[in-house]
């Protein structure tokens, strides 16, 4: 089988060939790409990437923050045994909306209501039931203001670096933090989730070789985020856009 560089032409050696993964690396323009195994129908990766690309290009949306480094020699072998060959690259979005604000003004009126309003009734000599009582409403005040705080002040950090993507949450702890070895990761998708007032948010997931698919970002509530990380990640690894059940139209 020959492989051919689809951005200039020229013709890829075997010892640029992952067979594996089925990635190669062009020594012509310095392109990673991937292609077709040979019992594959011809025209089947290639066009279909070049068919994607065009509805997927976004531009920098508000909010990311995206930052690239030019590709490290590996300590040992070559790209192909060392995916973090590829570059580091790093994006920070920021979790800040408008909306929590708004949140946080409403967990200190909550919040404040429910101090007074209890201690007023343990004065009275009301005992532990009034704390019984409005539990509930205690817990969902601390939500709500945990909520906004984390808005206000998280950032989520995607890396790929030294052959592992991953993704952190904070300062604020939060849950979702993971790593995942860029060997295993196959595709990225975006799935759209609707509320029950018609409200929209985005969910960018990852197919994995071994395991279930994986979360990477959610809550996104700019759908141009969510088609941002899938393209810019998707593109930096050599990963062909492929069609997965259940995402987001693009």
């Amino acid at each position: 089988m020959n492989v051919s560089c689809p951005r200039c032409g020229a013709t890829v050696p075997a010892e640029d060939v992952n067979i594996t993964r089925m990635v190669a690396k062009c020594r012509a323009c310095q392109a990673v790409f991937s292609f077709d195994p040979p019992a594959r129908p011809i025209q089947t990766e290639v066009p279909q990437r070049s068919a994607l690309a065009p509805m997927m290009e976004v531009p920098l949306p508000a909010g990311i923050e995206l930052h690239r480094d030019s590709p490290a020699t590996p300590a040992s072998g070559d790209y192909r045994t060392a995916p973090g060959g590829v570059g580091r690259l790093r994006i920070v979005r920021r979790w800040f909306t408008p909306q929590h604000i708004f949140m946080l003004l409403f967990a200190i009126v909550w919040n404040g209501f429910m101090v007074l309003w209890i201690g007023g009734a343990i004065a009275s000599g009301g005992g532990v039931w009034p704390i019984l009582f409005s539990s509930l409403h205690v817990a969902v005040g601390l939500w709500v203001a945990y909520t906004a705080i984390a808005g206000l002040f998280n950032r989520t950090v995607i890396e790929i670096d030294r052959g592992v993507l991953s993704v952190r949450h904070g300062p604020i702890p939060a849950a979702g933090n993971r790593d995942i070895a860029i060997t295993d990761l196959r595709q990225l998708f975006t799935v759209q989730n609707v509320g029950n007032k018609g409200a929209r948010s985005y969910e960018l997931h990852a197919i994995v070789s071994n395991g279930p698919t994986v979360s990477i970002a959610k809550g996104l509530t700019d759908e141009r985020q969510a088609l941002f990380l899938e393209r810019t990640i998707e593109d930096h690894l050599g990963i062909v856009d492929q069609r997965v059940p259940g995402e987001m139209p693009k």
